[in-house]
């Protein structure tokens, strides 16, 4: 019970402090990063400065974790973004967007359609929506890296 008290009173804390929450994004220093990761990090989540929170912590210089293509039925294509050259917040929101769409497209319909028509994907569809997302981001001006379970 008193683990109970000692949690509520800490919600009750933070709720009362106003503070924003930070989503739980992994993100990653660059040289392009100037500011304060903690800091940045709360005024992407609490301001939503041009969109997302991951747009937003792109745009200031940051490597961050994202999911690419992200939807229904697409299989989770986990990727690290990060500048190769200076974006805004509204203009890295409007890129992943677009790239998203690219790659649930080459999924799932469209003329490169990556999906079997058994309903089963390919070995290598994981490889080939990385290559669709980074062939459409990297044009834009940022490096992704697909990342791959240990012994991948």
């Amino acid at each position: 019970m008193i683990a109970f008290k000692t949690l509520a009173t800490a919600v009750a804390i933070v709720l009362a402090s106003g503070c924003g929450m930070v989503p739980n994004t992994r993100i990653q220093r660059t040289v392009h990063s100037q500011g304060n990761v903690n800091e940045d990090a709360r005024l992407c989540a609490d301001l939503k400065v041009g969109g997302s929170y991951e747009s937003c912590m792109v745009s200031l210089g940051y490597r961050v974790r994202i999911l690419a293509g992200k939807g229904f039925a697409v299989p989770p294509v986990s990727m690290d973004i990060e500048l190769t050259r200076p974006r805004t917040a509204e203009l890295v929101e409007v890129d992943m967007g677009e790239c998203d769409q690219i790659v649930r497209d080459a999924f799932s319909g469209g003329t490169k359609a990556l999906y079997a028509a058994t309903m089963m994907a390919s070995p290598d569809t994981i490889d080939r929506l990385a290559k669709t997302y980074r062939d459409c981001m990297e044009p834009r001006g940022y490096r992704t890296l697909l990342l791959r379970p240990p012994g991948k």
